[in-house]
C-alpha cells in the first residue's frame, strides 16, 4: 500500500487549484495509504510515492492470555474526548504522521465496526488504541502512547 490525496474541485482547473492551495499556505497535499487499483490515477496526476506501507498479520490460534500490570484500566471512550486523543496521536509521531481530530475519526470510520479505547492517568488521556472489525477481519487501526507514559507497557494487549 502507499501514501497519496485529492484535492479536486470539479470546476477547476489543475493550475487554478494548485493556485488555490498556494494561496491557502499549503504546500503539500499527502494521501493515506492507497490500494493498487487506486493509485495509477494519482500518479497520473502528478502524486509520487512518498512511503510504502506494510499491513502486517498475526493468526489468532495461539492468543497469549491477557495480562494485566497496575492500575491502568483500558475503557471505550466518547466523541468529547477526542480532542485529547488527537492531541495523543499529535504527540505521539512525528509530523507530519500524527492525527487530528478528523483524522482519528477517519480512522475509526476506516472498518465497518470500530472501538476506540483510552488508558487514563490522573483523568487525563495518555494512551489510545482503535481496533476495528470488517467482515471476519479485525484490525489495529491505530495506537498511540503519549512520550511522556512511553515503556509502561501501556501499548501491549
Amino acid at each position: 500500500m502507499r501514501s497519496f490525496v485529492p484535492i479536486e474541485k470539479k470546476s477547476h482547473s489543475r493550475a487554478s487549484r494548485s493556485a488555490m492551495t498556494a494561496a491557502d499556505g499549503v504546500s503539500m497535499v499527502r494521501t493515506g495509504a492507497l490500494g493498487p487499483s487506486v493509485q495509477p490515477s494519482f500518479v497520473a496526476n502528478g502524486f509520487g510515492v512518498s512511503q510504502e506501507l506494510a499491513l502486517l498479520q498475526h493468526p489468532l490460534r495461539e492468543v497469549p492470555a491477557l495480562a494485566h500490570s497496575g492500575p491502568s484500566p483500558r475503557r471505550l471512550v466518547d466523541s468529547r474526548r477526542l480532542v485529547e486523543v488527537a492531541h495523543v496521536d499529535q504527540r505521539s509521531f512525528e509530523r507530519p504522521w500524527g492525527l487530528d481530530v478528523v483524522g482519528v475519526i477517519d480512522a475509526c470510520r476506516a472498518t465497518p465496526k470500530y472501538r476506540l479505547r483510552v488508558v487514563e492517568r490522573g483523568g487525563v488521556v495518555v494512551a489510545y488504541a482503535i481496533t476495528g472489525q470488517a467482515g471476519a477481519n479485525a484490525y489495529l487501526q491505530r495506537l498511540a502512547v503519549d512520550p511522556s507514559a512511553q515503556g509502561q507497557g501501556l501499548g501491549r494487549i
